[in-house]
């Protein structure tokens, strides 16, 4: 590797990238006469002056400090000029517990290598089980362990997450703080441990999260009860800030008397209900009884 090019990319390589074999290697160079100066460095490739590309197999490659490396990951190599793309075909992404996420479809990239500061983006599909998807999310600069009123190991089913992500690769030049989102598909998903004092299981749904906001829309049963659920989430305190969650859902006589023993007798059929909080306010609870019976024993009304 010339020392006069790309010397921040080249760090970068030595300290994320290990192992691996490569494989379909191309270095294809196109520079004029006298286009190299006596003092190079740092030298900006233009247009079409410089071109590597090769594909790889069960390497390593750590994407962000403080997160677990990929390994045995697969791909393709391909630098243009100053333009860097690496295609993500498969890797594992094992975690302190023992635990894996399977990583497909990603893309790392670094638009161009001359700019101060060197910026990456990363875009990638992980899955995986549910406690191993939220061991990774507890990961600095996600994080997102942290604000929820659970443990990873209290999680139960399976996930497939969309990740993206776009960071400085290095601390000089005042970078920005790490952008991030990541979009989770949620399938029988429950907890261990009683939540609030409910049971929940079942949990089909989609959670967009980024650095301010999770967004959580799908259906869970809560106590044995189907209920459709909205959840959005703040992770900032603000005047920006807005919390809320609804849920929706219809109750058969067995689970109204479940939940209210003491209104045999009074109430069957089916009550639709719905509860609701927006910014921590009181809880709003509205029920629909078209399809409800309704009886007063005591007056003879039904």
């Amino acid at each position: 590797w010339p020392f006069w090019f790309g010397k921040k990319a080249r760090h970068w390589v030595l300290e994320n990238i290990s192992g691996g074999t490569i494989s379909n290697g191309a270095i294809d160079v196109s520079l004029a006469a006298g286009r190299i100066p006596e003092h190079p460095e740092p030298l900006v490739f233009a247009q079409n002056e410089l071109h590597i590309s090769f594909d790889a197999k069960d390497t390593g490659v750590r994407f962000l400090p403080g997160m677990p490396a990929s390994t045995t990951t697969s791909g393709h190599f391909d630098m243009q000029d100053r333009h860097v793309k690496i295609a993500i075909s498969a890797g594992q992404l094992p975690l302190p517990s023992g635990k894996h996420l399977t990583g497909s479809k990603g893309v790392f990239e670094i638009a161009d290598i001359s700019h101060k500061p060197m910026m990456a983006s990363l875009a990638i599909t992980a899955a995986g089980e549910a406690a191993a998807a939220a061991e990774f999310s507890g990961f600095k600069p996600i994080d997102a362990l942290s604000k929820l009123p659970f443990a990873a190991t209290d999680i139960t089913g399976s996930i497939k997450a969309d990740i993206g992500a776009v960071f400085s690769l290095e601390k000089a030049h005042n970078p920005p703080q790490p952008a991030w989102d990541v979009t989770l598909a949620l399938a029988d998903v429950g907890l261990k441990q009683p939540l609030q004092g409910r049971k929940i299981s079942n949990v089909d749904a989609s959670v967009t999260i980024d650095t301010q906001t999770a967004v959580l829309k799908g259906t869970a049963d809560i106590d044995g009860t189907a209920f459709e659920v909205g959840l959005t989430e703040p992770f900032m305190k603000g005047p920006d800030s807005h919390r809320k969650w609804q849920i929706e859902g219809d109750l058969s006589e067995r689970e109204i008397l479940k939940l209210a023993p003491s209104l045999d007798g009074y109430v069957g059929g089916t009550v639709g209900l719905s509860i609701s909080s927006d910014n921590d306010a009181e809880h709003k609870a509205k029920m629909a009884l078209t399809r409800a019976e309704i009886s007063v024993p005591i007056f003879g009304w039904r």
